[in-house]
């Protein structure tokens, strides 16, 4: 869905880029709240960093009321402080909705996401994107 990416966040700190997703999130898919959503991931957050490493951050968090699991892609140029292990700044978030019935659908995207996030110069690529469309077809080169 490329209502679903936001290749330009303009969020200057965690928070901000939890906020920031969480609306463009609620905004996508009707019948979400943008708070709710906010707060789900604070409180994955809030147990450990889901930073990788690499300038990569996978916020996630599990939804009672949707039928099927959602990815949404977010881009900081300046790049954010996310708690990384390697002390880097986050420029690419991966966030990813899930509903809290179906936790084998949430285990295998967020493995999908590393599998993809791994092969070298796709991080990077994803840096020099200006717009939804050159976002999309960076993330689909070489999907699973």
């Amino acid at each position: 869905m490329p209502e679903l990416l936001f290749p330009a966040l303009a969020a200057r700190d965690a928070p901000e880029v939890l906020r920031e997703l969480a609306a463009g999130i609620a905004g996508a898919l009707p019948g979400l709240s943008a708070e709710e959503l906010r707060s789900s991931f604070a409180e994955r957050e809030a147990l450990g960093s889901t930073a990788l490493g690499d300038g990569l951050a996978v916020p996630h968090c599990k939804v009672a009321r949707i039928a099927r699991a959602y990815l949404a892609v977010g881009l900081s140029a300046a790049g954010v402080g996310f708690g990384a292990a390697d002390g880097r700044p986050v420029h690419a978030f991966f966030a990813v909705i899930s509903p809290s019935q179906a936790p084998g659908t949430h285990l295998k995207l967020l493995a999908a996401i590393s599998r993809w996030a791994r092969i070298p110069g796709r991080l990077e690529a994803l840096r020099g994107v200006g717009g939804r469309a050159e976002l999309l077809e960076c993330l689909a080169e070489g999907a699973p």
